[in-house]
């Protein structure tokens, strides 16, 4: 059964925000593409980014439970309708990615189930929206919080904690040239899904932007009835649209893999000149992300997040007091990168904006008072399901 959609009712109302008194603002659904000008501190964000934020958890529970629903509308239709009656998205092109789209691949095809061996049960998928020419990769943690805490405090190989980055994907090779005190390196246990569901959801995503998606110019519901109908009739509205725009959006380690997916993705773009086209906005939406390698990759990230193109947007988005996102511990040499956290306090219409690691934000909370169920939401009034109990 399908996850179903769990929006607090304040979500459904205008934002009322006793404290702070400044204007909400908005950072997801305007165009917007970095928070150069955003003032740091306690910020109200607009009650269309809090239902940006609770479509994003919509589609990692998706990622968590697949169904076969390829080329199906997603998200369910009946978020797409609700978002479609609010007052304030009469105007399309200010809910870029709320639109219907399509699941067009998965981690469950046959080709990659090999993945699930090598590196657990992780999941991911990529849909395409034809309205605004967007690939979303969505990609789950493991099945439960105790298999990824498990994972976390797993013994390196070779008493190796901090494995180079040049060594995952190929887009790092040139990587070489750091002087060695200087290199990217990332925490061990992350490895397996880096090379293998990342590999194979960069290798999709590239081969997606060369050879974009079929693309039916309508809005009907059934787009499996209306593709086989292209197909038999030469209907000239059937296309394919460059991509403009990539997506991820993970939680957990998904997060893991989708940051060093967008980071990848974006060296690669860099690097294909006249072979893929570079004009794409990459977008990374990470919730629940733990610390991933040394200040050496915490730096590369923040030198990558560019409005040059392609360019990079990379949000941290938090939930509370989550336990998740304060591991592996900073004694193991780990630091996140700087910029862009978005920390969601015990007001859930309320999020914290810090460009560094600050104890106004996340970094004020106390290990020992951090949660685990925390890191479970809820985002943006919707709650992460990883055992799919939801219908």
């Amino acid at each position: 059964m399908r996850p179903s959609t769990f929006l607090f009712p304040f979500l459904l109302l205008p934002l009322i925000s006793a404290r702070p008194s400044t204007r909400p603002i908005s950072i997801f659904t305007t165009q917007q593409k970095a928070f150069d000008d955003i003032p740091s501190g306690k910020t109200a964000l607009s009650h269309d980014d809090m239902l940006e934020i609770g479509r994003m958890a919509i589609a990692i529970n998706s990622a968590y439970c697949p169904k076969d629903n390829k080329l199906q509308p997603h998200p369910p239709n009946s978020f797409i309708n609700q978002i479609r009656r609010s007052k304030r998205h009469h105007d399309s092109s200010q809910r870029p990615h709320m639109e219907e789209s399509s699941i067009i691949m998965s981690s469950e095809d046959p080709e990659y189930v090999d993945n699930l061996y090598i590196a657990g049960n992780m999941k991911w998928y990529i849909s395409h929206t034809p309205s605004t020419q967007t690939l979303t990769l969505a990609l789950s943690s493991l099945s439960s919080t105790d298999d990824f805490l498990e994972l976390l405090a797993s013994s390196p190989q070779n008493d190796q904690s901090l494995v180079p980055l040049q060594n995952l994907l190929f887009p790092f090779d040139h990587l070489s040239t750091f002087p060695v005190d200087e290199q990217p390196m990332i925490f061990h246990p992350y490895v397996d899904s880096i090379v293998s569901h990342g590999n194979s959801a960069l290798s999709s995503l590239l081969d997606l932007i060369e050879n974009p998606p079929l693309t039916v110019s309508s809005f009907h519901t059934d787009v499996i009835k209306e593709y086989v109908t292209s197909l038999a009739e030469p209907v000239p509205a059937v296309t394919h649209a460059p991509i403009k725009k990539v997506e991820i959006i993970g939680h957990g380690l998904g997060s893991v893999v989708g940051l060093i997916v967008s980071l990848a993705l974006k060296m690669e773009l860099e690097l294909a000149v006249g072979q893929l086209s570079n004009e794409i906005d990459i977008k990374a939406n990470l919730l629940g992300l733990p610390r991933i390698g040394n200040s050496h990759f915490a730096n590369l990230i923040d030198n990558h997040i560019t409005r040059n193109q392609p360019s990079l947007q990379v949000n941290r988005i938090i939930s509370y007091y989550d336990t998740i996102t304060h591991l592996p511990g900073r004694h193991l040499g780990l630091t996140h990168h700087a910029k862009n956290e978005l920390w969601i306090g015990p007001d859930p219409r309320t999020v914290y904006l810090c460009t560094v690691e600050s104890k106004d934000c996340s970094d004020g909370v106390k290990l020992s008072k951090a949660s685990l169920l925390d890191h479970l939401g809820p985002y943006g009034g919707v709650w992460i399901d990883t055992h799919c109990k939801m219908e």
